[in-house]
């Protein structure tokens, strides 16, 4: 196999990245890594599935390929997803073990790469000996969770029976597979359903945070909803979060359509915050507010979701705005997910209450097929 040449530069000293690209139909790519990083993910992945790697090959200027059996990040057969999910959540759980911590998930190209996660390499500190807790968005109507212990079984339940009012359709537990169908299509929703569909999520998200398992991270492993990694946090004590303040529920910003901004189960102090800065950041203003399945709903003039030209730099500057807007009031925007397989519905932002902080944000948008936009950047990061 070419991944046992030892074939790869050494990192140059300071440089402290890498990134592991997920690659349809069946490819992982790492980049920026030495041999280290390598053997780390080939451990992880032959973890669990000795025999699933077909070869090993150097790419484009020193990445490193493995490709896969089979078609595992394009399929419909669900013990294929199974192998899949336990397989990246090897790769996060030894990345992190050995000191590289993830820092964000990214759709770079509109071909064949799913994701792109970059990793940091941080000081070593303990990692909990419990799995990464994973829930897959899974075809159009189920949830698809492992590692998670009985007891959060619970969490599960109460989340869909409450928030989802179609209910349960399947309730399935084998080899460790806890398999949730629910009854119509949560993640092509339409209507109330797509908002009903992200606070079920949300509701799930913040309950595991309030029994210490903390969202790690969350990546396209097929087509474009998400799976979600859970990390048990040994350092949260009970009652509080990581920033000492007292745990809250979360809630969820979401972007639907080419012109609606949402806010679902958000305190009602917020209202007029996320509307006065929508007003004063959207050039085109707002088209109407309403109270819309529980949440409450702006509708922009234009289309800033489905935007061209000019008006494509206008919406996410909106966004910035938003984001500096909201921790200026105490929160911050934990999880950008994609929840839905509806090319018109975008990201969902999961906000957690932190401390209150003043701060510019700024964007680096990757647009049409070579253009790459620095907005809101100041003048030293444009030179960087």
């Amino acid at each position: 196999m070419g991944g046992n040449q030892s074939a790869l530069p050494p990192r140059p000293p300071g440089f402290e990245y890498i990134c592991v690209a997920i690659r349809e139909p069946d490819k992982v790519r790492v980049i920026l890594g030495t041999d280290h990083e390598v053997v780390i993910i080939r451990r992880a992945i032959q973890e669990l599935y000795p025999t699933d790697i077909a070869r090993e090959t150097l790419k484009f200027n020193g990445a490193h390929q493995f490709n896969m059996l089979g078609s595992p990040f394009y399929t419909s057969d669900s013990s294929v997803a199974v192998r899949t999910r336990r397989m990246m959540e090897r790769i996060l759980y030894r990345l992190k073990e050995n000191g590289w911590q993830l820092q964000l998930s990214m759709d770079l190209t509109q071909t064949k790469d799913l994701s792109s996660l970059m990793f940091k390499k941080v000081p070593a500190t303990q990692v909990s000996l419990e799995p990464f807790l994973v829930v897959g968005l899974s075809s159009t109507d189920s949830l698809m969770v492992l590692n998670a212990p009985e007891t959060l079984h619970q969490v599960f339940k109460d989340a869909v029976t409450n928030l989802w009012p179609s209910g349960i359709q399947k309730w399935s537990y084998k080899d460790e597979v806890l398999l949730i169908k629910l009854t119509g299509n949560p993640w092509c929703a339409e209507g109330a359903q797509a908002v009903h569909s992200r606070a079920m999520l949300q509701r799930i998200i913040t309950d595991l945070f309030h029994r210490n398992w903390r969202l790690y991270g969350n990546a396209n492993l097929k087509s474009t909803a998400n799976t979600l990694f859970f990390q048990h946090d040994l350092n949260m004590t009970s009652g509080m979060s990581l920033t000492g303040l007292p745990l809250q529920d979360d809630f969820t910003l979401s972007l639907n359509g080419n012109d609606v901004v949402r806010l679902i189960n958000a305190p009602q102090s917020l209202n007029s915050v996320v509307q006065d800065t929508l007003q004063r950041s959207w050039h085109r203003g707002i088209q109407q507010v309403s109270r819309y399945a529980g949440s409450v709903q702006f509708k922009l003039k234009g289309n800033p979701w489905w935007a061209e030209g000019h008006e494509t730099v206008e919406a996410r500057f909106l966004i910035l705005k938003l984001l500096e807007s909201l921790q200026s009031y105490g929160w911050s925007a934990v999880a950008s997910l994609d929840t839905s397989r509806k090319v018109t519905d975008k990201s969902s932002f999961i906000f957690r209450r932190s401390q209150p902080r003043q701060a510019p944000f700024f964007c680096v948008s990757l647009n049409g097929t070579t253009k790459l936009r620095l907005i809101n950047a100041p003048e030293d990061v444009i030179k960087v």
